[in-house]
């Protein structure tokens, strides 16, 4: 999850595949990337993990808010 994050680009969606230096965009792959995170929450209870990922989130629900018609 911390390699998802740190593929974000500065739109807000995440490359699919990281390391890699060529963009590969699935925009919905960021929703999948979400509920991971959602899951490790209810599994683990990790709250420290999941503030580390906060703006990556936001990121992702914004990208989404701006293009939807």
């Amino acid at each position: 999850m911390d390699d998802f994050r740190r593929s974000q680009r500065p739109d807000g969606t995440l490359n699919s595949c990281y390391p890699d230096a060529e963009p590969n965009v699935i925009p919905t792959f960021g929703i999948y990337y979400i509920l991971m995170l959602y899951d490790h929450m209810m599994y683990a209870g990790d709250k420290k993990f999941l503030r580390q990922h906060l703006g990556c989130m936001d990121n992702v629900l914004n990208f989404f808010d701006r293009n939807l018609d």
